[in-house]
């Protein structure tokens, strides 16, 4: 029941992945460009569209159904074949990751659904965040982590603040701390900006610094100078 289940959810996919294709009248033209971005989109290989076209046309949704090869089942070895396919699917894109190698191998019937271990992506075992800085995402793009990527749902990435941000963020902390005279000048926010990118640790902390330093020299207003003088012990080059 569950193997019929599984197989009926296949076609279901299969169905989906070439309705594009179904439309009466279709220009040939226009065929080719939607086959060529369902291929790119889906992973599925240029031969293996037509023949879900072909098998659709035949048997309707029954002949989307994979169907078996009457191998016998191993828990130490995949069979040579289904071997030699998947090196195939990986040389036509490179990029294909494992997970949808094996989804093609069972649309295709090479293997049964959930032979090749297929649940590890389809079920939710563990719910991960993962958190970090420009690195972070810098490493996390190339390519070796690419089925890691591939895996991850939602993401977003928190950029730096504007010029102006800049400045309305540090002139709305000072109002909170009950300052409202104009303290820093527009030379010193600018480069605040400049040196920091707009984070707002590090522009907390030169701001944090610059406050210190003017209290210290009991200067009336925060110049390039003070934020210079700030960059300096907190080791921030601009």
């Amino acid at each position: 029941m569950r193997d019929n289940k599984k197989a009926e959810a296949i076609a279901a996919q299969r169905v989906q992945l070439i309705s594009p294709l179904l439309e009466e009248g279709l220009d040939p033209a226009k065929a080719k460009q939607i086959k060529a971005r369902i291929c790119d989109q889906s992973g599925v290989s240029e031969r293996t569209l037509p023949r879900y076209l072909a098998q659709y046309q035949a048997d309707g949704f029954e002949g989307l159904k994979p169907k078996g090869r009457g191998q016998a089942r191993t828990e130490d070895a995949i069979p040579s074949n289904v071997l030699e396919q998947a090196i195939l699917l990986r040389r036509e894109v490179p990029g294909r990751s494992v997970a949808k190698i094996i989804q093609i191998l069972e649309w295709e019937g090479l293997v049964a659904p959930g032979q090749i271990n297929f649940d590890i992506d389809s079920k939710d075992y563990a719910i991960l965040i993962l958190s970090g800085q420009t690195p972070f995402i810098t490493q996390l793009s190339r390519q070796p982590h690419e089925a890691l990527r591939q895996r991850i749902t939602v993401n977003y990435c928190l950029k730096g603040l504007t010029k102006d941000e800049t400045r309305e963020y540090v002139l709305s902390r000072l109002k909170i701390a009950g300052c409202h005279e104009p303290i820093f000048t527009d030379s010193a926010l600018e480069l605040m900006y400049s040196s920091t990118n707009g984070c707002i640790r590090p522009l907390n902390s030169l701001a944090r610094v610059c406050l210190i330093l003017d209290a210290n020299e009991k200067l009336r207003s925060i110049d390039t100078e003070v934020v210079f003088q700030a960059q300096t012990e907190l080791n921030i080059t601009a």
